[in-house]
């Protein structure tokens, strides 16, 4: 969005009146609209509408889309009907994101999805590699970047929570293991975040944690059946939390008995 006019709506987690009325405090703001401040849209379909009149070239990129379909379910229709009726012939570029790989990729990006389709293109963001993540603490030794990225990995937000001026063990202590802070409960909130069951992707971590590596010993030490084993450990393996590593030499991998589980997502893996 740098050097171009745009419109940035971040959701957040409240209701749908809410945010309609938050988008139309935006929206009047920076086409400097004294109605919109006082009014509002009274639909998302007005505000499509009013954008299209408009006839801007502009981005719109709403943020934490998930948030407004927990609002209301029938979000993504209604965005549906905003792009074919009023914004695909407009010079409005519209951006959707989501913290949320689960929703965004069912609720957005999937076949059942009323936007499946219309995308022209979308990218998922992977963690950021070593070289570049040590830039959070320039100056620092080798050892003290690779010691927080054990923890850390490559999300950009952990490693703002570490401050430069504490070393490794400081900012262990104080930011991921200490009750309260942000870090200390991220994985228990993830997991709540991203799945209806968390309590079944919790086992089978669990087992995966303590060494369980194979589906027969990690169904062993869940009691969860093995179809259903597979199919959430897919789940997590799709959100790169998990992976399973397969001999090379096998010609079906897929299809391969040999298959290994292991935590693959950093963070997580601490």
């Amino acid at each position: 969005m740098k050097g171009k006019l745009h419109l940035y709506f971040l959701a957040e987690s409240t209701n749908e009146k809410e945010q309609l009325r938050r988008f139309s405090i935006l929206v009047g703001e920076f086409f400097r609209e004294p109605l919109l401040l006082t009014r509002g849209f009274d639909a998302w379909e007005e505000a499509f509408r009013y954008l299209r009149d408009k006839n801007e070239r502009l981005i719109l990129a709403v943020d934490e889309f998930p948030y407004l379909i927990q609002s209301n379910p029938g979000i993504p229709s209604l965005f549906q009907k905003g792009w074919d009726e009023y914004l695909s012939g407009s010079k409005v570029f519209l951006i959707l994101l989501g913290s949320s790989v689960g929703m965004m990729e069912t609720e957005v990006l999937g076949h059942k999805s009323p936007l499946y389709g219309r995308r022209t293109g979308q990218w998922k963001i992977q963690p950021m590699p070593f070289s570049a993540v040590r830039q959070f603490r320039k100056g620092k030794s080798f050892e003290d970047g690779v010691m927080h990225y054990s923890v850390a990995g490559g999300v950009p937000a952990y490693w703002l929570q570490f401050p430069e001026k504490k070393d490794f063990r400081q900012n262990l202590t104080d930011h991921v293991l200490r009750k309260g802070e942000t870090l200390y409960d991220e994985v228990e909130f993830l997991l709540r975040e991203e799945f209806r069951e968390p309590r079944h992707y919790f086992s089978l971590l669990q087992a995966v944690s303590h060494g369980k590596r194979k589906l027969s010993e990690i169904v062993n030490a869940t009691g969860i059946p093995q179809p259903m084993a597979n199919k959430y450990l897919g789940i997590l393996s799709d959100l790169d939390i998990v992976e399973r590593e397969v001999p090379v030499t096998e010609e079906k991998p897929l299809k391969s008995k040999k298959g290994l589980y292991r935590i693959k997502d950093r963070f997580f893996l601490f």
